[in-house]
């Protein structure tokens, strides 16, 4: 399903050997070994007081210089605005952690919108409906529903967005302190947004291949089908911080999940199973920013198995496929404009 590799093209992540991430990788030879130690890895940022020492104090942007590990466009305003602030040469009082600040943060804004949700809004949202209509039915349905994009929306959103910068955050701190070495800038600019583009895309629509799995008639299938599609997409999501950082491929990236499958399915099903424990879309989403921040950790410390003896399974080639046609359909269409 992927084109095959050029001279130039980066080791799968899971072979080669010198990144830091991945050094000294076990051996699994059954399916159940690599689920297993997937389960493990996921909290393996949990197990032991030692992985949270090594990830304290790692504000400094001057340690990103001396690593050599190049800093977010987010970490460099924060430095310019600093340094404009007249607060240059004052004894700078001691940080705390920003990985525990941000993991607090987390916790709290998406705790806080769950409490928000269920004890004020919708109970605002249930009054408001009866005393516009005084009666229950159809009328009173849509009322709530309007009501519910208006008021419910905005913190959703609101959440997401905060939810994306604090997990960056958090993992561009961890590359700093572990001194992961980054290839990412010795791409393009042009590729690097490219493939992030494309990543976007690809995860976006497996998410609605996940929602599609859940609707087969068979309803034990579709549950358990449903679980592992959002296993790993939820292990991709944790993975690529580090991953894209070391300047691996999108088609990389995949073809790394579907030749390890049994890990990764290991790997994300714990907070694929705290998901699904509610219908609710934004209540999930809260579930998913207070406890993601721990597989961003956890991917710094797994270690995914050396040994693949399994059978790969190609659980993004539709995805895949529509994405590269929509690519293919754009470029067509901007060439039809341009020419």
């Amino acid at each position: 399903m992927f084109p095959n590799k050029s001279k130039q093209s980066r080791e799968l992540p899971c072979d080669n050997k010198e990144q830091s991430s991945y050094s000294n990788h076990p051996s699994c030879n059954s399916v159940f070994a690599a689920f297993r130690q997937g389960i493990c890895d996921s909290f393996s940022s949990l197990k032991t007081s030692s992985a949270w020492k090594d990830f304290e104090e790692c504000t400094s942007s001057s340690a990103s210089k001396r690593d050599g590990v190049p800093i977010s466009v987010l970490a460099i305003r924060r430095s310019a605005k600093k340094l404009s602030s007249g607060t240059i040469g004052l004894k700078a009082k001691p940080e705390k952690s920003l990985i525990a600040r941000r993991l607090v943060q987390s916790v709290i804004l998406n705790l806080g919108c769950i409490l928000l949700l269920h004890c004020v809004l919708f109970p605002t949202i249930n009054w408001v409906a009866c005393k516009l209509l005084w009666s229950e039915g159809p009328h009173s349905n849509v009322v709530t529903i309007l009501l519910n994009i208006t008021w419910v929306m905005p913190l959703f959103f609101l959440t997401r967005i905060l939810n994306i910068f604090w997990f960056q955050d958090i993992a561009q701190a961890v590359l700093l302190r572990r001194r992961i070495g980054t290839t990412i800038f010795t791409q393009s600019y042009s590729s690097y947004l490219a493939d992030l583009l494309m990543s976007t895309i690809v995860e976006f629509l497996f998410l609605l291949q996940t929602y599609v799995v859940g609707l087969l008639p068979i309803p034990v299938v579709s549950k358990i089908l449903s679980v592992v599609h959002m296993s790993l997409l939820y292990s991709l999501y944790a993975f690529e911080y580090l991953w894209m950082n070391q300047g691996v491929s999108l088609s990389t990236r995949l073809r790394v999940i579907q030749r390890q499958w049994p890990y990764f399915f290991g790997f994300g099903l714990s907070l694929s199973m705290l998901t699904a424990c509610t219908s609710s879309i934004f209540i999930s989403s809260c579930v998913f920013g207070i406890f993601f921040p721990v597989l961003i950790l956890s991917s710094f410390l797994a270690k995914p198995p050396s040994v693949r003896r399994w059978m790969p399974i190609n659980f993004f080639a539709a995805s895949l496929s529509i994405c590269h046609f929509i690519s293919n359909e754009f470029v067509r269409l901007f060439d039809r404009i341009y020419s």
